[in-house]
């Protein structure tokens, strides 16, 4: 599989429905992506990974899949 940061919504969304990917994984590659590009672009005014990193965990304990890539979580 390509990069997880680089799945369009409806890849997630049907990876989520086979249960094939979680919110925690497509998060850490979202972090990860950020991560290597914020430094250079400096766009995001407020950037909590550990808060996204929880919301990601607490839906997969919770056994609800988002049908959207988290990364919105990270940035606050």
């Amino acid at each position: 599989m390509s990069n997880l940061a680089d799945l369009s919504a409806v890849e997630l969304v049907a990876a989520y429905k086979a249960k094939s990917l979680s919110p925690v994984e497509v998060t850490e590659a979202v972090i990860t992506r950020i991560e290597a590009y914020e430094p250079k672009l400096n766009a995001l005014w407020a950037y909590d990974p550990d808060a996204a990193r929880a919301a990601a965990r607490a839906r997969k304990r919770a056994g609800r899949r988002v049908s959207l890539p988290v990364p919105s979580m990270a940035c606050r």
